[in-house]
């Protein structure tokens, strides 16, 4: 099972207001992960991946410094990937299948690959 998010750059990093930001996403994240309850709602028995898409390669090294803090199963389930330019976050773009994601912990991984 798969979740998407594409950022935009419009979030903060971290917040100390209660405006959303990339840490708080994050936290909900993880314990979305830790509790499984991805499972119980939607009545599924699959692991979840977050695909966290970027138009900046700035944005996403800060994003995974970030992740790289939460813990294992963000870790783990988290990949980002930043588009070529920004008229990919509207159409299909085939390095989303062809390009590896980027984890926390440094290693990559090839969505179309078994």
């Amino acid at each position: 099972m798969f979740a998407l998010e594409v950022d935009c750059g419009t979030e903060p990093k971290r917040s100390a207001a209660a405006r959303k930001s990339l840490i708080s996403s994050l936290a909900q994240y993880t314990e979305i992960l830790t509790r499984q309850t991805y499972n119980s709602h939607y009545g599924l028995n699959a692991n979840l991946l977050v695909l966290w898409v970027f138009t900046s390669p700035a944005r996403e090294k800060g994003f995974l410094e970030i992740a790289s803090e939460m813990g294992p199963s963000l870790v783990l389930s988290t990949l980002c990937q930043t588009l070529a330019g920004p008229d990919d976050l509207y159409r299909p773009t085939p390095g989303l299948f062809e390009n590896p994601w980027s984890r926390a912990d440094g290693s990559n991984v090839h969505l179309n690959r078994a």
